[in-house]
This record gives C-alpha cells, sequence and structure tokens, in this order.
C-alpha cells in the first residue's frame, strides 16, 4: 500500500483530517469517523478481513456525508450503509457500492472521475491519484509547530530520551519535511 497510512500514522493525523481514498476492491464504504455519519444503527457484530490478513470487526452502520473534489469546487454526496471501523486509517469508498447505485466510474490518466446517472453523466468528483492511490483531501486544517531554535543532533538525541542518532536524523528529517501539514 501508499506511504500515506504510515505518515498518517506517524504523525498522529486525527481521523476526520485523513480524508478518503477509492477502493475498487472493497465491498461496501468504510468510515473511522462516526461525526460524519448522517444515521448511525448497531448492527451485529460484521467481521471486515484487509488486505494484509488482518480482521477487524464493524458494530455499526449508516449514511455517511463525504466531501468529493471537482476542480476548485466541492460536491457533498452520501453513501449509503458505510461501515464504522474505527480502527481502520481512512475512509474507503467502495466502486462497488458507487456503481451498483447507478453512477459511473472513469479512470482517466491520474484522475478517477465520478459521474451522475444518465442519460448526461455529468462529472460530480474527480479524486487525483495521489502515491498509486485516488484519494481526496480532507477539509480539516492541521497546524504544525515550528522550532524556536536550533539544535545540534546530540542535543536531539539527549532532549528526546538518548534515542539512537539515526533515529534523531529521522524525527528531525520528519519535522522540516513535514512543517507546513496537509492532511492525506
Amino acid at each position: 500500500m501508499s506511504d500515506l497510512t504510515g505518515i498518517a500514522k506517524m504523525l498522529n493525523v486525527p481521523a476526520d483530517c485523513q480524508g478518503a481514498i477509492v477502493d475498487s476492491g472493497a465491498s461496501t464504504h468504510f468510515r473511522p469517523d462516526r461525526l460524519k455519519f448522517k444515521n448511525f444503527v448497531d448492527i451485529s457484530p460484521q467481521e471486515v478481513y484487509t488486505m494484509n490478513g488482518s480482521v477487524l470487526s464493524a458494530t455499526r452502520c449508516g449514511d455517511m456525508t463525504i466531501d468529493l473534489p471537482l476542480g476548485t469546487k466541492r460536491t457533498m454526496v452520501t453513501l449509503k450503509d458505510a461501515l464504522y471501523t474505527p480502527t481502520m486509517v481512512f475512509t474507503l469508498i467502495s466502486m462497488n457500492q458507487i456503481t451498483s447505485a447507478g453512477l459511473a466510474v472513469l479512470f482517466e490518466g491520474k484522475m478517477c472521475k465520478i459521474l451522475s446517472k444518465g442519460p448526461k453523466c455529468e462529472v460530480i468528483a474527480e479524486i487525483p491519484q495521489v502515491q498509486g492511490l485516488y484519494t481526496t483531501e480532507s477539509q480539516c486544517t492541521l497546524h504544525a509547530h515550528a522550532a524556536r531554535m536550533k539544535i545540534t543532533v546530540g542535543q536531539a538525541h539527549r532532549a528526546l530520551g538518548h534515542i539512537s542518532q539515526t533515529a534523531v536524523g529521522i524525527t528531525t528529517w520528519l519535522s522540516t519535511s513535514y512543517n507546513n501539514v496537509k492532511p492525506v
């Protein structure tokens, strides 16, 4: 999978700020953030099998709203019968469910386009490819803390509890590389 998951976990990006991934292999929509559900009902626990063989549990479902990109605009849509999976990192938009609802999906270049029902078939969302995945960007704004002064690797080593100097270098790289973090 993409590095987006690792980056999101490493930076402790909240679930409501992680956007969504278009998934052609997902049997249904999945959402880790309960706040985006319009309605929410308890269900018998359902096992959700992931690509790496792990099993998650879904105990609730409902309709969720999601804000999809369309050029410089956004389109608010409701995805029906999404499963609440709090341990997932990203929301998954099931292409199977999108097409079952009568919409069309077109992958063209590095863009996934979702089209309305016929006969017009107008584009209602354009989701760009990021690191090999078609992913939306959340509207949540993250703030990073800027360093107040420069310190040496040795000082960072001591300040971070004597972690290895290699890890200090990685930590330093991450803090400079993701200083202006935007949600993924």
